[in-house]
C-alpha cells in the first residue's frame, strides 16, 4: 500500500458532523443566517442575519479562487485554499451552477453568497515531520441557513444580532450559556423563563 500526502479521501459526512447542512433550500423573500466569517471587517460573521433579495446567474470567473502569486489577493486564504477553490467548483457543476443568493444583511451590507469550503486535517504528521497520513475533512456548501428559528446548539459560536429566546424546555445551565452571545442586549426578547 503506498501513501502520498496528495491523497484525497472522500467521504459522507453525517449531517451531525459538520456545521453547513447537507441540502440548502433558499428562496427570495427568506430571512437567512450565515454560517461562516466571510467579511468579518464588513461585519458577515458567522451569525450575521439578512433577507433573500434575488439570485445572481451562474459566472465561473465570479468563483472565489486562491491567490495565484504573492501579489494576487484570492479570496480563498490558507494551506487548503487551492484545493477549497477545485471543491466550490465541483460543487457549483454538480448542482447544474445554479444561481447563487444575493443577501442583505441587517447591517446594511449587500452580497453575492458563494459556495463556503472549510477543510479539516484528519490524522497525524509522524515522527518524520511526514504529513502522508493526513486526510481532508471538508463540506462544499452555501453557508445559509434559514434564519426563522433555530436550536440553542446550532446558535453556537455564532454572534447574533437579535434574537427571541424560548427557554422554556431549557433543562441545562449550559444551554442558557450558550444563548447568551448576542450582540445588541436591547434587541433580545426572552420569555418563559422557568427554572
Amino acid at each position: 500500500m503506498t501513501t502520498s500526502a496528495n491523497v484525497r479521501i472522500s467521504l459522507t459526512v453525517p449531517q451531525r458532523e459538520h456545521r453547513y447542512e447537507a441540502i440548502v433550500h433558499l428562496k427570495e423573500g427568506m430571512r437567512v443566517v450565515l454560517q461562516a466569517n466571510l467579511e468579518p471587517d464588513a461585519g458577515l460573521v458567522n451569525g450575521s442575519q439578512g433577507l433573500i433579495i434575488g439570485f445572481e446567474e451562474f459566472d465561473p470567473n465570479k468563483l472565489p479562487r486562491a491567490a495565484e502569486g504573492k501579489d494576487d489577493y484570492g479570496e480563498l486564504k490558507g494551506t487548503h485554499a487551492k484545493y477549497a477553490q477545485g471543491q466550490i467548483k465541483e460543487y457549483a457543476n454538480r448542482n447544474r451552477r445554479q444561481p447563487w443568493p444575493v443577501v442583505r444583511f441587517d447591517n446594511g451590507r449587500t452580497k453575492v453568497i458563494y459556495a463556503d469550503c472549510p477543510c479539516n486535517e484528519l490524522g497525524n504528521v509522524d515522527e518524520h515531520g511526514d504529513e502522508g497520513k493526513l486526510s481532508l475533512l471538508s463540506r462544499a456548501q452555501i453557508p445559509l441557513v434559514a434564519g426563522y428559528a433555530i436550536t440553542v446548539h446550532k446558535s453556537q459560536g455564532m454572534t447574533l444580532d437579535r434574537v427571541i429566546v424560548d427557554l422554556k424546555e431549557a433543562f441545562e445551565a449550559s444551554q442558557l450559556y450558550v444563548a447568551r452571545k448576542l450582540r445588541f442586549i436591547d434587541r433580545a426578547v426572552i420569555y418563559r423563563l422557568i427554572f
